[in-house]
């Protein structure tokens, strides 16, 4: 597969990414995820860090057609192509049938041909079906139409000035026409009096509507879209001013907005953009809400919004976001923005939210007590302590008054992956519980972003239970208890060489060097005070070690016991190990049994 390919989601496939039971491999979710028509499949490896899982990934997608390359997209939009007739004549219906050849684009008609030709065409009979322009769509807009209209009705006004002319000029009246005229009027002088007086009549008429519009007492109608406001959202809406606005374009500006008794959503503006040919609705093609906040008692009244009960002869068509703010546990998530889709039968069906473009993607789906939450990321950092890096990560659960349940994680970091999930609370004594599983995370990259000196690498996996307790959430992870167990393979224990120390019987304490190990495995709890290993159990080679250790996280230092044995073939050499120092630094002193 070449590394510069770049593949593309099918229209299946972007159903296959909202319909999570229609794609259940992990994998194959996460790479058709990832696939975005601008990242190359070299990209693509680089993100998720398994090439030969990609290759087989993209793959498999093309098989069951959820994505395409250039060339199948290209294939496909080509067989759609319909051939179009050649004409070499069009015959007229009129009086007498007229066949008119078609000519090339560069052959010049006089004034007659062209009124001819378009006098021609209104009887001409319309195309077979199926006929298009493969270069051009010939679906006509409605300003196509008035633009022929208008041009074919100037043509036969300048006609009929000429004949007029002539006539005056030349037919049998011509005398008594020109001693009606003004001394040194020229032939038709009248008939462009009278044209002016319609122009300057009809740029009078377009002013006065013009003034109209922007004097109009809009705000006498505020009654009115309170109303209608109240009945769309199925709670007491609230608006400040309604008023006009032209640019960028025409629409109702509602201003200082309020939803709910006890308001748990105002908006600095929202913007009623109309359908074609009206200005005050009932039917808005886009409503714009700039400045929202939203209050967390709020949040499961979202699923009363625009239901069709409510709505009457109204409609709208989508709704845009800007400038979001939401208060939920205390604090508050500012600078969203987003889109919604308005279904016809259930009203607000989904809000698509992004913090940050190409960053963070939240899908919000009302319910009748909170809103249904779907995360996805790439690249993109937790905010709080610890501050782990995700190459990519997909969360799914509910957020009501209260807490937050996660019914899924699933993720990739440090070159392995993470799921499980968890219960943040807030409504009395605020607390997070966490169970995850982790598979071949990189030790030296994990431990950094952990706060902790890189002392092993390696590919880690175990298991981890997160709990903490505070009096705010925004504190929750400042006091988090880790409890777990871990297993890493074929790696190495930095800063220390126990092999050497049973290699060297004349030295009692030795600092530095490398234990090189094909596994390393124990359990682990961890507080804001200090870690501790216990049931550590080492193999390297012949040696086999087992121990305790102490780490604070107050002063960084270590303390521990280990005892180590190194088999031969006949004995065996055993020796205790006291360890102190630092995780930069640590001390081994030796002592000796047989």
């Amino acid at each position: 597969m070449k590394d510069d390919l770049i593949y593309t989601k099918t229209p299946a496939g972007e159903d296959a990414v909202q319909e999570r039971t229609r794609l259940v491999q992990r994998n194959l979710r996460m790479v058709l995820i990832l696939v975005d028509g601008v990242v190359n499949v070299a990209g693509l490896k680089q993100e998720v860090g398994d090439s030969a899982m990609v290759e087989s990934a993209l793959a498999e997608l093309e098989r069951l057609g959820l994505i395409e390359s250039p060339e199948a997209a290209k294939a496909r939009d080509a067989s759609e192509i319909e051939t179009l007739p050649v004409l070499d004549t069009i015959t007229v219906i009129g009086p007498e049938p007229v066949e008119i050849p078609l000519v090339q684009a560069d052959t010049v008609f006089d004034e007659e041909t062209a009124v001819q030709v378009q006098v021609a065409s209104k009887y001409a009979p319309a195309p077979p079906l199926g006929a298009r322009d493969s270069a051009k769509d010939q679906r006509r807009s409605p300003l196509t139409d008035i633009s022929g209209w208008w041009e074919a009705t100037r043509k036969e006004r300048a006609q009929a000035k000429e004949e007029a002319i002539y006539e005056a000029a030349y037919g049998k009246d011509a005398v008594e026409a020109i001693d009606a005229r003004p001394p040194g009027s020229p032939p038709g002088v009248t008939l462009v009096f009278r044209w002016s007086w319609l122009v300057i009549g009809a740029i009078g008429l377009a002013a006065l509507a013009l003034l109209t519009l922007v004097l109009f007492p809009y705000d006498n109608y505020r009654p009115e879209f309170e109303q209608r406001l109240s009945q769309a959202l199925g709670d007491d809406a609230k608006i400040g001013e309604v008023r006009l606005a032209f640019t960028p374009y025409p629409a109702i500006v509602l201003d200082r907005v309020s939803v709910g008794a006890d308001p748990y959503i105002t908006a600095n503006q929202i913007q009623l953009l109309p359908e074609f040919g009206s200005i005050f609705g009932p039917r808005y093609r886009e409503v714009v809400v700039d400045g929202a906040r939203v209050k967390e008692a709020g949040l499961g009244r979202f699923s009363k919004w625009f239901l069709p009960a409510g709505m009457g002869d109204a409609a709208v068509g989508r709704l845009e976001i800007s400038g979001l703010a939401v208060d939920v546990a205390g604090g508050s998530i500012e600078s969203l923005r987003g889109s919604a889709r308005i279904d016809d039968a259930h009203g607000l069906s989904k809000l698509v939210l992004r913090v940050k473009e190409g960053d963070l993607r939240v899908e919000v789906t009302p319910g009748p007590t909170g809103v249904g939450l779907s995360l996805s990321a790439t690249g993109w950092t937790a905010p709080f302590r610890p501050e782990l890096l995700f190459s990519f990560l997909e969360m799914r659960g509910e957020l009501v008054p209260g807490h937050l349940t996660i019914s899924s994680i699933d993720g990739r970091l440090y070159d392995g992956s993470l799921n499980g999930d968890g219960l943040i609370t807030w409504a009395q004594e605020p607390t997070l519980t966490l169970k995850l599983n982790f598979q071949r995370l990189a030790a030296d990259k994990l431990l950094p972003a952990l706060g902790a000196e890189p002392a092993v690498d390696g590919a880690a996996s175990g298991k981890l239970q997160v709990s903490a307790k505070a009096v705010a959430v925004q504190r929750l992870d400042r006091d988090l208890r880790m409890d777990g167990s871990f297993s890493i393979e074929r790696g190495s224990l930095k800063r220390i060489d126990l092999a050497e120390a049973i290699r060297s019987p004349q030295q009692t304490t030795l600092r530095g060097g490398t234990t090189h190990f094909q596994e390393f495995s124990g359990t682990f709890s961890a507080d804001a005070h200090s870690v501790r290993f216990s049931g550590l159990r080492m193999s390297s080679g012949l040696m086999r070690v087992a121990g305790q250790v102490t780490l604070s996280r107050q002063d960084g230092t270590l303390t521990g016991r280990v005892g180590m044995e190194m088999r031969g073939s006949a004995t065996a050499a055993r020796s205790a190990v006291t360890i102190s120092g630092s995780a930069r630094e640590p001390d081994i002193r030796i002592s000796r049994g047989g």
